[in-house]
């Protein structure tokens, strides 16, 4: 009975699982100008003005549109205007390939051909990145620990490559 009962909830969360294509998620763009971006995400809010006050400028090309009610949605880092990479912490967002937070790595091996694996920058004892390369020129990068992806992020190089979100 407890093996069901895991695997209906199971079934359940992905039945409920939003997709992250190759270029997209929920009509946003890689590399789609902010101004559309803002029409389309009704439920977002730029972190700009923070960025701006915490740096004490207000030239900043970069930051990011983060959802205002839900967690589990990706936040969109923008520079110069534009998308470059889409964050995601949630098991509610799917790669168009099937995989999520809570995957594992051999999920990731299984889905994706010639993944560059690194260690995880802050914790190279037990995680690692899996780096992809898709065929329209974009990239995702899968956050491990344990073997188990706790973040991934997909965009254009180097955004998806900047560790630390804008910097």
């Amino acid at each position: 009975m407890r093996k069901f009962l895991i695997s209906m909830f199971l079934i359940s969360n992905i039945s409920h699982a939003m997709s992250l294509s190759d270029n997209s998620f929920s009509g946003v763009n890689i590399e789609m100008p902010v101004a559309e971006v803002i029409h389309i995400l009704k439920d977002y809010e730029s972190n700009k003005i923070e960025y701006q006050l915490e740096f004490e400028t207000e030239d900043i090309d970069c930051y990011y549109l983060i959802p205002l009610k839900n967690d589990d949605l990706p936040q969109f880092m923008i520079e110069a205007d534009v998308v470059v990479r889409i964050e995601v912490r949630s098991n509610l967002v799917l790669t168009q390939r099937g995989v999520t937070v809570g995957s594992s790595k051999n999920d990731i091996l299984s889905a994706y051909k010639n993944p560059k694996i690194s260690a995880h920058p802050y914790d190279f004892e037990r995680g690692e990145y899996i780096e992809v390369s898709l065929s329209n020129g974009n990239g995702i990068i899968f956050e491990t620990l344990d073997d188990i992806v706790t973040s991934f992020r997909l965009g254009t190089d180097p955004a998806i490559k900047y560790i630390e979100g804008c910097v």
